[in-house]
């Protein structure tokens, strides 16, 4: 079992470890999401050539004359769709998308044309496979943070992390989970969420999951405009979490930095001296969204796994935060989370956050796994970057592999 007290220790000194320079930059958004809001290159869907997925559209007025896969790097239509049983429901139309059964086993991007002459393309969004495999491996991949160290030229970093998105291609695995920070501080957004989308976009051609980190979500205010990682995050990748299914099992994407705003301004005193900068937060609307998204999946009797970006045994729901008006905080705590994990067999959840590697017991039936970072190293340990390749057979988790990456393997 993990020593929560000691934990929170091990967290407050990590925190203190990065301390990362940065420049002001003030740009707005790239609006990535614009009339396809599912699926996305963040939160693919993954469906056999003959069989349908769910698609939801903000049309605004607009009508679908079109909608086909395309490879990504062709300019007709490989696959049209049919579009059955359209519904409306707050400003969404959502259909069932039907696959031709002749349709090639590939990653390709999801097109919309509208009978105004435009269009929306949706990247790395559709996997069109022959069937679910019952033995197969997904990667686990986490704190990538691109463009750190990219103004020294001494730093090496960018080869490793290109060499790994290189290499989780080249073993084409059913998916890839990706655990959060992809950049740095919001001075930087502007950069880091379009290197990060244009890296992942180019470079690696699985379908990949993904979850926000802390480093994702910070808010700044000490500019004229108020600068808020969430406004880039729901332009580029949409949700903040999220659930699918590969055959039975049910893998559960938590956004374990779920702070209210006054609580991620990552330069307000009180915030900085709390810690809530580098520890975990479920809010009250994610936890009971998670509750009944578990409790419908156990009740199919999938097997259930999850990623999320900071280890959950520092969340802090229930404490008092704030030093001049402390507030109570909402969602769960970390013994309640842990048990709720036991309680329903969530075999392994995956995280990164602190840039090692590690296997932790969380209870008989719980794993909690830490994987390297794939950009960033903390130097708690030897200088080693990676990520974690996870077997599966039948549904069930039985057995992973970490690859690192050393300074002298570039």
């Amino acid at each position: 079992m993990i020593d929560i007290k000691r934990s929170r220790v091990w967290a407050t000194a990590f925190i203190a470890t990065i301390v990362l320079a940065s420049t002001v930059a003030m740009a707005a958004p790239v609006q990535r999401i614009k009339e396809i809001q599912m699926p996305l290159m963040s939160f693919p869907a993954i469906v056999k050539a003959g069989e349908s997925f769910k698609l939801d559209a903000a049309l605004g007025g607009k009508e679908v004359v079109k909608a086909f896969l395309i490879l990504s790097n062709a300019k007709d239509a490989s696959s049209t769709l049919e579009l059955l049983n359209p519904s409306d429901y707050e400003g969404l139309r959502t259909w069932r998308a039907v696959v031709p059964e002749p349709t090639p086993e590939s990653l390709y991007d999801l097109v919309l044309t509208f009978e105004d002459g435009t269009f929306d393309r949706q990247p790395n969004s559709v996997k069109v496979i022959k069937e679910f495999k019952k033995k197969y491996i997904f990667v686990h991949m986490t704190d990538i943070h691109f463009n750190l160290g990219l103004g020294n030229p001494a730093d090496k970093r960018h080869l490793i992390r290109e060499r790994i998105l290189n290499e989780i291609t080249a073993l084409n695995p059913e998916f890839v989970l990706f655990g959060g920070d992809l950049g740095l501080y919001p001075e930087t957004y502007d950069r880091d969420y379009i290197t990060g989308y244009e890296n992942f976009r180019d470079k690696l051609k699985v379908p990949v999951f993904m979850t926000p980190g802390n480093h994702e979500m910070y808010i700044d205010r000490r500019g004229p405009s108020v600068i808020d990682g969430i406004d880039y995050w729901k332009a580029a990748y949409g949700p903040l979490y999220h659930s699918f299914n590969y055959g039975k099992l049910h893998v559960l994407s938590i956004n374990t930095f779920d702070w209210p705003a006054r609580w991620r301004d990552r330069y307000d005193k009180d915030v900085m001296a709390t810690g809530s900068v580098g520890f975990a937060l479920i809010d009250d609307a994610q936890w009971e969204w998670i509750r009944k998204d578990v409790a419908k999946a156990s009740a199919q009797g999938d097997n259930i796994i999850a990623f999320t970006h900071i280890p959950v045994e520092l969340l802090q729901g229930g404490n008092r935060f704030g030093i001049e008006k402390p507030e109570k905080l909402g969602g769960p705590s970390s013994s309640l989370f842990i048990k709720f994990l036991d309680k329903y067999k969530i075999s392994h959840v995956f995280v990164g956050h602190i840039h090692m590697d590690s296997l932790r017991q969380l209870t008989d039936n719980v794993i909690e796994a830490v994987t390297l970072g794939a950009g960033h190293n903390s130097k708690l340990e030897e200088e080693l970057w990676g990520y974690r390749i996870v077997y599966v057979e039948d549904g069930k988790i039985v057995d992973m592999k970490t690859i690192s990456i050393g300074k002298d393997d570039i």
